[in-house]
């Protein structure tokens, strides 16, 4: 099921950029990408915050970007092996998806994309 989310933002971003990208979707897998490394930041942000204080987080910021840009590479190079040459296979599965199904669904990944973004902005000031 969770992959499936991230298959139908990955599709719904390849196919807003796809003048852009073309089928390779670089800036879709960058996106989805960053919201699954944003996810995990986020659930180790809230544990962080839960058994450390403010000051004591605050001396190891430095190490702690560092992992989270290891995290994000570490999705990324999973979905370039996942979502290669994937893009005729999605869009085969939701081509036929009915006019007011993909606009809830659009709405859906929309929020999907900003989510992500709202908790870590909430994390960092508490």
């Amino acid at each position: 099921m969770g992959n499936l989310i991230f298959d139908y933002i990955y599709y719904r971003v390849i196919q807003f950029y796809f003048k852009w990208d073309g089928r390779n979707g670089a800036t879709a897998l960058i996106i989805v990408s960053m919201i699954q490394a944003l996810l995990v930041i986020d659930l180790l942000l809230i544990i962080l915050k839960l058994k450390y204080t403010k000051e004591q987080i605050a001396p190891n910021s430095k190490y702690y970007a560092y992992v989270g840009v290891g995290i994000f590479l570490v999705f990324l190079v999973s979905n370039y092996w996942r979502y290669r040459n994937k893009y005729n296979y999605l869009k085969k599965i939701w081509k036929d998806e009915s006019p007011k199904s993909r606009k809830l669904r659009g709405v859906l990944v929309i929020v999907s994309l900003i989510t992500p973004w709202i908790l870590f902005l909430l994390m960092g000031s508490f």
